[in-house]
């Protein structure tokens, strides 16, 4: 997130990303999609586990959300966005994006990691 854009940088492992990656799905259909819940890799499912590995640039500025679908179900993009941009530290910013996912319904697990890096 920074103040032009806010940019997911992982794929999801679920049944709707993979519809989407497809083209088979429009993205804004996912949200409400009721196979949006089967996911497609798992950690204690297999002997092995598919990992995926990347580089990703981070200027200064930017902030990085690690997060759980239980946030973004729950909160638009837009939405986070403006959380972090608009408030003043990192604490209130973590806990203001986790109180709104739950005054919107709340409806699964809810975690998010707020990483401002030094540059």
């Amino acid at each position: 997130v920074n103040e032009s854009s806010i940019t997911q940088i992982t794929a999801d492992h679920s049944l709707v990303e993979e519809l989407i990656r497809s083209g088979k799905l429009a993205k804004n259909e996912a949200r409400n999609h009721p196979d949006k819940n089967k996911i497609t890799r798992a950690v204690g499912v297999f002997p092995k586990v598919d990992v995926d590995f990347f580089e990703a640039k981070v200027a200064p500025g930017d902030t990085v959300l690690l997060c759980t679908d239980g946030l973004t179900n729950m909160v638009e993009d837009a939405e986070i966005k403006r959380i972090i941009l608009s408030q003043r530290d990192i604490v209130e910013k973590t806990t203001t994006l986790i109180e709104t996912a739950n005054k919107n319904g709340g409806t699964d697990n809810i975690t998010a990691l707020l990483i401002e890096p030094f540059v």
